[in-house]
């Protein structure tokens, strides 16, 4: 696991390896291990060094790439160093992942020709490169963001692993195209304009991220998961292509196989995954929530592994937000050697550093405990397995469950009868008026909207009143669904509880699950591997008939039913309770000072204080519970203070 970053210049300049080496030192924590660069040419590379100022280009000619690394050493510790050139000298690889099939792959490369001088996995990315170019992408099985220069052809590839584990920024000005694992790393390497993107902004206060190919910068963009964006230098001028998607998760199903063999297929598939994950030569543990996911993946892990498997738990003094008794419980079943840590509040010094390191607002308050369990793990191990994803492939959530009643109950109602429900009219007791908007509001909603209405937190005329008209003015229109609901709408045929997922698994697990956790992982240079997220299984479980996913009501019926001899009838039964934190009792308590001045006393020139202040009330008297859009809001704030913007 590492921090990669580049330049693709017109020509040499004296300023290009000192905006190379920056790029890397704001990117030092995700790899810690040392640093390496390289200058390339059409003609040839400079040597590969630890030290980009002993790179000479005085004789170079245009154009020339400047590739970095900062090296988290996992697997061939002694000889992975990248960047990494083939013979020629004249293609280069920059990369941060890892590749579970490497030694696979390795064995078809050799057969074709192909000498390799490590054990490592980056060997392996390049010469799959060299054997079938941009097609090679198709053929890699694990995480990964790479940056690979040609200088035969004078072309630059940026790709990014099917499902969107690992990140990867870039930014195109002056005729340089510059990037980087995080933006920090972006903005490291020049003057870039800081214009902040309002279709971000207002993304970020609907979502609580900034979705790709967006970042809040106008000038800075993610490229998205499964995508690959080849730029080169032609006569005069530098030409960036449309990022092409290599990988889609095409959701179709199965009927063929009967519910026993989709049970033995999802474990099978699963302990290999989990298998193929361990290798590593550093020591390895797991994240352990005492959740069906991760305690799967622990389950499988001690299954096959040597040894003790080593676990971590992260818990709260607030037991309502507790899982510890469960991942105990998990952790003894396994055998793991069990590591426990509690939750403090100290949020009024930790807060500030996890916006600064996600670069960009981003409000998944989970991000809290995640930052603990990465930072306590990372003290025993360097890698960790967790189980995130299975979520999405299973159909986990509990929105999934409400989606299927509230689509259930609107179906049985005759659609004549729902013009007149719009317009019931409104009781005076606050409960029962509770419930008849609910049921006007669902009435007016197709089955997109309803799952939508599910996830919001605010209505849209509330969430409408939050930025000033002047912002709200100069926002670029939205398309008339939105843009998740481009992913509801993508697979053809595909059944409700399937369309939901594929949305989930397209929006709100890269952009949020997984950039939570890969920069509060690498924040402690700490490798964190997701074996349920073999995008292999990804597919496998997107054929499966949504009546083995959830069944008589009962959420991962066939994940369950896979696991059931490894894991006892509690921890298959017990509800899904999340990673989430206590938060509208700490925006009342510990952090309501800090809340307070920013929210209410430092202006900024986005939000409209007085929609601010109405929401801010009614949450601290306790007429409603508005903590997770609050903790937008702050976070937004905070984030708005550190860069300056008043």
């Amino acid at each position: 696991m590492c921090g990669i970053a580049g330049i693709l210049a017109a020509s040499p300049s004296p300023e290009l390896a000192p905006a190379l080496r920056r790029m890397c030192d704001a990117q030092a924590h995700r790899g810690p291990d040392g640093a390496g660069y390289t200058l390339g040419t059409p003609d040839g590379a400079g040597r590969v060094a630890e030290h980009v100022e002993s790179l000479d280009v005085s004789g170079a000619r245009a154009p020339i790439v400047a590739l970095g690394h900062r090296r988290l050493a996992i697997i061939d510790v002694a000889g992975g160093f990248q960047p990494m050139g083939d013979a020629s000298a004249r293609v280069w690889l920059t990369y941060n992942g890892e590749v579970y099939n490497f030694r696979e792959l390795a064995r078809e490369l050799a057969e074709r020709g192909h000498v390799f001088r490590t054990r490592s996995d980056t060997e392996v990315v390049l010469a799959a490169y060299l054997e079938w170019g941009a097609a090679g992408l198709e053929r890699l099985v694990g995480m990964f963001a790479l940056a690979i220069w040609d200088g035969r052809d004078r072309s630059l590839l940026l790709a990014r692993d099917p499902v969107g584990i690992k990140p990867l920024h870039w930014a195109c000005q002056d005729g340089r195209l510059l990037f980087a694992s995080e933006l920090k790393g972006v903005r490291a390497g020049g003057d870039l304009d800081r214009t902040l993107d309002l279709d971000a902004l207002g993304r970020y206060l609907d979502h609580d991220y900034v979705p790709a190919p967006l970042t809040i910068f106008r000038s800075i963009h993610k490229l998205e998961a499964a995508r690959f964006l080849t730029a080169r230098w032609e006569p005069g001028r530098l030409v960036v292509e449309e990022p092409r998607r290599y990988w889609r998760l095409e959701p179709h199903v199965d009927e063929a196989p009967s519910a026993a063999d989709w049970v033995d297929g999802v474990r099978e598939r699963i302990e290999r995954s989990v298998k193929a994950q361990l290798v590593s030569d550093v020591p390895v543990g797991a994240f352990l929530s005492g959740g069906i996911d991760s305690s799967v993946v622990v389950a499988s892990m001690a299954d096959a592994h040597q040894g003790a498997v080593r676990t971590f738990s992260i818990g709260f003094r607030e037991e309502a937000f507790s899982e510890l008794p469960f991942a105990r419980r998990v952790a003894e079943r396994c055998g793991s050697e069990h590591t426990e840590f509690v939750v403090t509040t100290d949020l009024l010094d930790v807060l500030p550093r996890l916006v600064a390191q996600h670069d960009e607002p981003f409000a998944d308050s989970s991000m809290v405990p995640t930052h603990y369990v990465c930072q306590e793990t990372r003290r025993r191990v360097t890698v960790a397995l967790s189980g995130d994803g299975g979520d999405e492939l299973f159909a986990g959530y509990n929105r999934y469950t409400q989606a299927l009643l509230m689509r259930a109950v609107m179906d049985r109602v005759p659609r004549p009868l729902h013009q007149p429900l719009r317009h019931l009219p409104e009781p005076a007791r606050q409960p029962f008026r509770r419930w008849v908007r609910g049921v006007k509001l669902l009435a007016g909603l197709d089955g997109w909207e309803r799952y939508r209405f599910l996830m919001t937190r605010l209505d849209a005329a509330r969430r409408a009143r939050l930025v000033r008209p002047e912002v709200a003015a100069a926002t670029p229109p939205q398309a008339p669904r939105g843009w998740l609901a481009s992913h509801f709408d993508a697979p053809t045929g595909a059944d409700y509880l399937t369309r939901i997922q594929y949305t989930d698994f397209q929006s709100y697990l890269p952009e949020d699950v997984l950039t939570k956790v890969d920069r509060a992982s690498m924040m402690h240079s700490l490798e964190v591997r997701v074996p349920l997220l073999d995008h292999h299984l990804a597919g496998y479980a997107f054929r499966m008939p949504s009546r083995f996913k959830i069944r008589h009501g009962e959420k991962k019926w066939v994940l369950k039913r896979a696991f059931r001899d490894r894991l006892d009838g509690e921890i298959l039964k017990r509800p899904k309770m999340g990673f989430g934190i206590p938060i509208d009792a700490w925006l009342r308590g510990p952090l309501a000072p800090l809340a307070r001045e920013l929210l209410l006393d430092t202006p900024d020139p986005f939000l409209a204080p007085a929609a601010v202040r109405e929401l801010w009330d009614e949450h601290a008297s306790g007429a409603a519970p508005w903590g997770y859009p609050l903790w937008n809001l702050l976070v937004l704030k905070l984030w708005l203070h550190q860069q300056g913007v008043t």
